[in-house]
């Protein structure tokens, strides 16, 4: 069910203590106002049969039955029970770590678990985190900030300079999101959350006058069809492993070109010839 008195709770809850701009991602590592919080890579907990693990943590807070809220369909569900959560199955495996941008928590409001779409869960709460530490020790997520690991990937194994890349400060970064957002992002619908699922659900009515198509691709190697300054992508294990819901942007912001989760990319803007997608 919907519930717009929880939405907005935990809305204001999460922008008034995340020094993130968004909701998305993985927000509760970056907390203010001292709050702790910890992280951990929810894949490889499932992938190595460490569910126990957290089980081990909920128990030991004496958590039972949890309020859940999925952030991408603004759901919230009351009273369900957090192992029968965990421990959940379908043909394709364990669904737990597959209930992305989802929040949990509880009426005591004294710790939140977050698992987002970049494959990380999140607790916060002096409690939560404490025992956390304890029981995972040092499974710590090592998940780095997408655009790092890329750059990180394509020096490594490509042999391409370190010069090649230019790292923008803060507040160069907003400046830049900004304008892509203020060109790109659908201000018409209820959320105003930039380009988060834009490549999913449209861009701005203006400049979808120039869509210029979508295609359905492979992820791990559509790249190869661009300029060749892009094939060297496909030589990261990063986006071979599937690195979704990302975006590339002409330096003169004009034309981008949006990847998302269902294999779709989109393109939009002037000045790109698809020619090699619409014959693949």
């Amino acid at each position: 069910m919907k519930s717009s008195i929880i939405e907005e709770k935990l809305i204001t809850c999460i922008k008034s203590n995340s020094a993130y701009p968004g909701l998305y991602g993985v927000p509760l590592t970056k907390l203010k106002n001292k709050i702790p919080v910890i992280a951990y890579d929810v894949d490889a907990i499932y992938k190595g049969n460490d569910i126990d693990l957290l089980c081990r943590v909920i128990d030991k807070c004496s958590i039972v039955n949890v309020n859940t809220f999925q952030m991408d369909h603004l759901e919230y569900f009351e009273d369900d029970d957090i192992h029968t959560l965990l421990y959940e199955k379908d043909e394709d495996g364990y669904e737990f770590p597959c209930y992305v941008e989802t929040f949990y928590f509880d009426d005591t409001e004294k710790w939140l678990i977050y698992v987002s779409h970049e494959g990380t869960i999140s607790f916060t709460g002096s409690k939560i985190v404490e025992i956390a530490d304890k029981v995972f020790g040092n499974m710590k997520s090592d998940k780095k900030s997408g655009i790092f690991r890329l750059e990180h990937e394509v020096v490594t194994q490509c042999g391409i300079s370190k010069e090649r890349f230019r790292k923008v400060s803060g507040s160069q970064w907003e400046n830049i999101y900004q304008k892509i957002a203020e060109k790109y992002a659908d201000k018409t619908k209820i959320w105003k959350n930039g380009l988060h699922w834009a490549n999913t659900n449209g861009y701005s009515p203006e400049s979808m006058k120039n869509l210029l198509g979508c295609y359905a691709v492979d992820y791990s190697t559509w790249f190869h069809l661009l300029v060749k300054a892009l094939d060297l992508l496909s030589h990261t294990a990063f986006l071979d492993n599937g690195w979704l819901d990302y975006y590339i942007v002409s330096k003169k912001y004009q034309w981008l070109i949006g990847f998302n989760h269902h294999d779709i990319i989109s393109c939009i803007g002037e000045g790109l010839n698809l020619e090699c997608f619409k014959n693949q």
